[in-house]
């Protein structure tokens, strides 16, 4: 699959202090329903995880950490995952090189170390350790950027419809109407990997997600966002990871300025459905 990140994100801050353990204190935005454990989280896993493999679970530092949650949750954004891979990132930057001294490797050993432990905090993190256009493979746990093969100016709507999606629950849903049709290995992508001017040129071909017939006849304002987005003729909608987040991928630049767009997101909104304009990063 390919995977790329957008703009849209949460704001972390850490502080490492002497008493070990990972102690979190989480605001969440004004768009942001539901809500996250203190106690229980993708980034108590992630420094669990990072403890274990280099200290034996017996740390000489703990860190305090702040979060401020703008990623909707249970959205198919992989939010929490990126919350783990952000801090595993700030604890290789503070400790990579005297991990890599200890075990004698160099240093991008043991970020590819971390990225290879990390798909057991969740199948996303590996991936969002590195971020931008990438070709995702196995479980996750494979990343091949083609960010400098690829690029995309035009920008991206997301539209949220405030609807919170368990992973484990869509695909299970998904295992049950499984038809031995989904996706999986795609030959059309892997040619055009092999060829940077086609990958670019047929980007938006490659838009499929096996998860959107399943969320279309379980939420209806998933499927109302879709029609309504499709209609507009301006590049190709579809649904992100496992629900609920729709988006648009507009074919040319200076698509969000275009009037019908603005009227659709000014219809969509007064049925409870967030619109965001972004980019990729």
């Amino acid at each position: 699959m390919l995977n790329t990140t957008v703009a849209l994100c949460d704001e972390m801050r850490v502080r490492f202090e002497a008493e070990p353990g990972c102690r979190c204190t989480i605001e969440l935005g004004s768009e942001i329903t539901g809500a996250l454990s203190a106690t229980d989280n993708s980034m108590i896993k992630a420094y669990d995880q990072f403890v274990s493999r280099y200290f034996d679970g017996k740390p000489p530092f703990g860190i305090d950490l702040w979060l401020t949650k703008r990623i909707p949750m249970g959205a198919g954004l992989g939010g929490g995952s990126s919350n783990a891979a952000t801090l595993l990132r700030v604890l290789y930057s503070a400790m990579g090189s005297e991990i890599a001294n200890n075990q004698k490797c160099q240093l991008s050993d043991v970020l590819q170390e971390i990225t290879d432990f990390s798909v057991k905090i969740g199948a996303d993190v590996p991936y969002l350790l590195h971020g931008g256009f990438a070709h995702v493979t196995g479980i996750g746990e494979k990343v091949y950027s083609i960010a400098s093969q690829l690029s995309w100016n035009a920008g991206i709507i997301l539209a949220f419809p405030k609807i919170h999606c368990d992973t484990k629950e869509m695909f299970a849903e998904l295992d049950r109407v499984a038809t031995g049709t989904t996706s999986g290995s795609d030959p059309l992508l892997e040619k055009y990997l092999r060829d940077p001017q086609l990958l670019q040129n047929n980007l938006p071909t490659l838009i499929q997600n096996d998860f959107e017939g399943v969320l279309v006849l379980r939420y209806p304002v998933i499927a109302e966002t879709l029609s309504a987005l499709r209609g507009l003729n301006l590049g190709v909608a579809g649904v992100t990871g496992s629900g609920s987040t729709v988006f648009l991928l507009p074919s040319k630049v200076g698509a969000l300025e275009d009037q019908r767009l603005k009227e659709c997101a000014a219809t969509l909104e007064q049925r409870g459905v967030t619109i965001l304009a972004t980019r990729f990063v």
